[in-house]
């Protein structure tokens, strides 16, 4: 689906990406971990083309790839509801997926409530609702389990694994690693060698230094 070809990229001097080759495959579920400055978020910012000053190649096996990305805060509008929030960012066709995930994340109640009332829980699942609700082949996900309650946070794991077997792909990026019960490919950007741990719910988990070694 998508192949990074030999990445580099460097803020003034500090070095996030350094010589990174990565694919993703079509169905594919993906956990990048690390601590913070590591380069994630910039990862996901070059898959989905807002960083365009990047040495290497960025190749899309399909050029009409739909990619749905949580990576910076879109601005609510604060003196609007949720519900209206929804109607001006997603497109009319994407709007029937909607009620899915408003029930699924409990926001059910608090829709037609102006956003400028929610808690940063509410917000964070007014964004999840927002993304997971456009039509994609690719999502990807940036902290997405911030201020997330337990039942909304398992709640996007089975939704994640959902989402992949129906043949789309999924990455998601965090500085937490107990979060991701249900991704199986996961690479942690703070350990020098690959060693594999075994998760209940992750199966063979696998640690590297993928992005500056």
């Amino acid at each position: 689906m998508i192949e990074l070809k030999d990445i580099c990229k460097s803020y003034k001097n500090k070095t996030v990406l350094q010589h990174l080759n990565f694919t993703i495959d079509k169905g594919q579920r993906i956990a990048i971990f690390g601590e913070n400055g590591c380069g994630k978020t910039t990862l996901l910012k070059i898959i989905v083309g807002q960083i365009k000053s990047f040495s290497g190649g960025a190749y899309y096996q399909n050029t009409d790839l739909r990619i749905s990305a949580l990576i910076e805060t879109p601005q609510f509008i604060e003196t609007w509801s949720g519900e209206e929030n929804l109607f001006y960012f997603l497109k009319r066709k994407e709007l029937k997926n909607t009620k899915r995930y408003i029930e699924l994340f409990g926001l059910s109640d608090d829709i037609e409530r102006k956003v400028s009332s929610y808690s940063l829980g509410m917000k964070q699942k007014l964004l999840l609702i927002l993304a997971l609700s456009r039509d994609f082949d690719l999502l990807l996900l940036d902290e997405p389990y911030i201020a997330l309650d337990n039942e909304a946070v398992q709640n996007l794991d089975k939704e994640i694994f959902e989402i992949s077997n129906k043949g789309k792909s999924v990455v998601v990026v965090s500085h937490i690693l107990m979060q991701y019960c249900y991704i199986h490919s996961c690479m942690d950007t703070t350990h020098n060698s690959e060693k594999p741990l075994q998760h209940p719910y992750l199966g063979k988990v696998f640690y590297c230094n993928y992005f500056r070694r």
